[in-house]
């Protein structure tokens, strides 16, 4: 039983960090040159299990992601969830 608490001590800390990561824009203001559109992709099998396939860092920074953006849009939601699959600008 200890165990278990000490493991769901970890996770919820793990979560909890993870959430105050700042996400910074790719494109900057004023750019009007080329952009390439990069999409997410998931794999829906259930309310509860979905395969995200997604890029998460772009020159060292970390960008928004359809993991994070799932994780925020469902949050108190329970055990199912609604994927939230995105698509960003790229220079």
């Amino acid at each position: 039983m200890n165990k278990i608490k000490q493991a769901f001590g970890v996770i919820s800390l793990v979560l909890i960090v993870s959430g105050c990561v700042e996400y910074k824009p790719v494109v900057a203001k004023g750019y009007t040159g080329r952009v390439a559109i990069i999409k997410d992709t998931a794999k829906i099998y259930s309310p509860q299990k979905v395969d995200f396939f997604y890029v998460s860092k772009f020159n060292g920074s970390y960008i928004d992601n359809s993991r994070s953006r799932t994780l925020e849009m469902n949050y108190g939601a329970g055990l199912s969830m609604v994927a939230q699959v995105i698509d960003r600008k790229i220079p």
